[in-house]
This record gives C-alpha cells, sequence and structure tokens, in this order.
C-alpha cells in the first residue's frame, strides 16, 4: 500500500476540488504510478455507496492500483494458493467467486486465507497479478481504478492466459 502525495487534486483542507478531476489531470496523476513505458492503460474513477461489496475476483491485470480518493474501504486480499478453495463463475473473461464474503453463504469461504487492509483517503494498494481481491465500502467513497500492461510484462502475461 501507499499513499498519494502532490496529486494537486485536493483543496487546502485536504478535500476534493471537483473541477480538478478530469481527465487530463487524472492521467498525468494516473502515469505517476505507470510510467510511459506502460500499454494498454486504462482507469475509471468509480462512486460507491456504503455498504457495497464485491464478490472475490482474480486479477487479470499485471499492474493494477486502486487509489481512495475519498472514502473508507477494506479490501481482502488474497494469494493464489487459496484459488481452488473458491467457486467461481467465469463471464465475459472475468472470473468472480460464487459467493461472497460479506453476506451469509460467507460460511463456504471461512477457510480462506487472506489479508484485510484498510484504505482511506489519500492510499492506494497494488493488486498483484493472478492475486484474488473483493472489497467493501464502510462510507460513501470515491476509487480511481488504473490498469495497465507494461511492455516487460505483456508478453509474459500472454503466454501465462494461453497456458491456463
Amino acid at each position: 500500500t501507499g499513499e498519494v502525495e502532490d496529486w494537486y487534486i485536493f483543496k487546502e483542507d485536504d478535500t476534493i476540488d471537483n473541477n480538478k478531476l478530469t481527465h487530463k489531470i487524472l492521467k498525468e496523476n494516473a502515469n505517476k504510478l505507470i510510467h510511459n513505458l506502460a500499454v494498454g492503460k486504462k482507469f475509471t474513477i468509480e462512486n460507491y455507496s456504503k455498504r457495497y461489496h464485491t464478490k472475490i475476483v482474480k486479477e487479470t491485470n499485471t499492474r493494477h492500483f486502486f487509489v481512495v480518493l475519498e472514502g473508507d474501504v477494506r479490501i481482502l486480499l488474497f494469494n493464489p494458493e487459496q484459488e481452488s478453495k473458491i467457486e467461481f463463475i467465469e463471464e465475459n473473461g472475468k472470473k468472480e467467486s460464487k459467493y461472497s464474503m460479506f453476506k451469509k453463504h460467507r460460511k463456504r469461504l471461512d477457510k480462506l486465507k487472506y489479508l484485510e487492509i484498510k484504505l482511506d483517503q489519500e492510499k492506494l494498494i497494488y493488486i498483484p497479478y493472478n492475486w484474488l481481491y473483493c472489497f467493501y465500502i464502510k462510507e460513501p467513497s470515491l476509487i480511481l481504478d488504473i490498469n495497465s500492461e507494461s511492455i516487460f510484462t505483456l508478453p509474459i502475461k500472454l503466454l501465462n492466459d494461453r497456458l491456463q
């Protein structure tokens, strides 16, 4: 995890200046994390309401960052060894768990080992390739979701994807 500094989107009182949430400024800031050797750069800003949660997802990008601009988020991070203990549904090339860590069916996932990470305003996390994650929103949150490949990792990712 890390902290976002000097992103030029915050006011003096440390709140976000919505006028600065432009594509140009966010692209400049995202490039601080993914540099110019990155290919296939993609980022989105998502507003999440309190109690929103995801199912467990397998990370298929080699470089994935979540940046919490506002709010309070809990991310559960699972190493690749946990994948065999999870029932997945595959749809549109995305692997998502059948059950949620945050619902009544959680008992089916009790034996999983994971790391729970608290992210609040101006914090970021890197999700490693082939790791699994899910998240829960404790307070309304604004998240910058950044994905990319680098010219060095793209060939390895393509080869790995073909072998699976």
